[in-house]
C-alpha cells in the first residue's frame, strides 16, 4: 500500500475545482447527490427567521424539566408574545458576533435517581440542564439542518437521518 497514493511523477497536483480534484469520482451518483445546490446553500446560510423560533417554541415538550435558570418550556410558551422579539434579537446578535452569553453556554449537571439502592452511585444518572431559551434557538437551527442532513453527512452515517436506518449497519457488516 505504500505506492497506492504516491504520485508517479512526483508533481504537485493542484485542482482548481472540486470536480477536477475528484476526477472521475465526481460523476458517481452518490457524489452528485451529496452536493448542496446553490439554493440549499442560501437556505442554510440565511438569517434565522422569527417564524422559525415560533415553530420551535410550539414544538417544545411542555412537561420537560426547567432550564438552568429555572424557566420551563411551559412558561416560555405561555408568555411567548413577550419573549419572541427579544429572543429573536438576541439570536441575530449572537450569529452576527459569533458568540453566546455565559448563561447560554453553561449547563448544570444534576443526578436523577434510578431504581434500586440510592446509596450506590450506579443507581443515579446525570442530566445536563441547559437554558430553555438556548434550546429554542438550537431547535430552530436543527430543524433547518434536518432538511439537508442526508446530503451533508457521509453515506455510512446512519444516526440523525430521516431516510437511513441504523439496521443498515448490520446489513453492511
Amino acid at each position: 500500500y505504500t505506492d497506492v497514493y504516491r504520485n508517479a511523477d512526483n508533481v504537485n497536483v493542484v485542482a482548481n475545482s472540486i470536480n477536477e480534484f475528484l476526477g472521475p469520482v465526481s460523476t458517481v451518483p452518490d457524489v452528485i447527490n451529496s452536493k448542496l445546490s446553490d439554493e440549499e446553500k442560501i437556505d442554510l446560510d440565511r438569517d434565522l427567521l422569527i417564524q422559525e423560533l415560533d415553530r420551535s417554541v410550539k414544538a417544545a415538550k411542555l412537561n420537560k424539566a426547567p432550564g438552568i435558570d429555572g424557566i420551563s418550556n411551559r412558561f416560555i410558551a405561555h408568555f411567548w408574545h413577550y419573549f419572541r422579539v427579544p429572543l429573536f434579537k438576541y439570536a441575530k446578535k449572537s450569529f452576527d458576533t459569533g458568540s453566546l452569553t455565559d448563561n447560554f453556554r453553561s449547563a448544570k449537571i444534576r443526578l436523577i435517581p434510578k431504581k434500586g439502592d440510592l446509596t450506590n452511585l450506579k443507581n443515579w444518572r446525570p442530566i445536563s440542564l441547559l437554558n430553555n431559551f438556548y434550546k429554542c434557538i438550537s431547535r430552530a437551527i436543527a430543524e433547518r439542518l434536518k432538511k439537508y442532513m442526508d446530503k451533508m453527512t457521509p453515506i455510512a452515517q446512519k444516526g440523525y437521518s430521516a431516510t437511513r436506518q441504523c439496521q443498515e449497519v448490520l446489513i453492511s457488516v
